[in-house]
């Protein structure tokens, strides 16, 4: 189903890669006693750049240039490798956006924030102005943190890997030009996501439905919080 969204190039990479290793167990079939394990399908590094969509990043960084190799060798030449010296993880804060994913409140620039729950029905994300606002320009203060909440909603959704049905209670506006461009900014900031995400519609509670692809557990539930001690 994956190929129907595919371009021609890529599928034809796919192919020869797969047409490779097929010679290549046919090869290695000679010297091997049954039983034994013909193939596997996970490889920790093919199964992460598989669910990258093309052209949502710039670059895939790495200290490891074993790591930076493979890449190369399964044809993956659109991303530009590079080999940083020094600590990789303090560099890029890997441990600050992990334990992101374990805060039910993440605060914006605009000082509004999110409150993030996860269930097993649903994923829930209620948007608040974090402070009063005034009577004056008060819609369009209202829409402005709407529209930077809809952009960071998209970020977390990623960052969490929240799938199946989420409900994103943003704050009431009165126009519903403005409701409707919300909708088309969160589905602008969902195509950048490697699994297929709708912003459905807003309900007359102005509530926004979306629906995710489920692909395996969120985040929080695979990290032991260990990690970040």
């Amino acid at each position: 189903t994956e190929a129907a969204k595919a371009n021609k190039e890529d599928v034809l990479m796919e192919a020869d890669q797969l047409s490779a290793k097929y010679h290549e167990i046919v090869s290695k079939r000679q010297y091997r006693k049954a039983p034994h394990l013909v193939d596997t399908n996970y490889d920790a590094l093919e199964v992460l750049v598989h669910d990258i969509k093309p052209g949502s990043i710039d670059r895939i960084v790495t200290d490891q240039e074993e790591v930076g190799e493979q890449l190369k060798e399964k044809g993956y030449e659109v991303f530009l490798c590079s080999y940083m010296a020094g600590d990789i993880e303090r560099r890029y804060r890997f441990r600050h956006y992990l334990s992101e994913v374990f805060k039910r409140k993440i605060f914006m620039k605009s000082g509004g924030f999110l409150y993030i729950e996860q269930t097993e029905a649903m994923a829930v994300i209620d948007v608040n102005t974090g402070k009063s606002i005034g009577k004056k320009n008060q819609e369009a203060h209202i829409k402005k943190i709407n529209l930077e909440a809809a952009k960071e909603a998209a970020r977390q959704i990623r960052l969490r890997n929240l799938s199946g049905i989420i409900m994103i209670d943003f704050i009431d506006m009165k126009s519903k030009d403005d409701e409707k461009e919300l909708l088309q900014v969160m589905q602008h900031y969902l195509n950048g996501d490697s699994k297929k995400a709708v912003a459905v519609d807003i309900t007359k509670l102005g509530i926004m439905e979306i629906t995710r692809k489920k692909e395996k557990n969120p985040i929080f539930r695979q990290i032991s919080i260990d990690i970040l001690k």
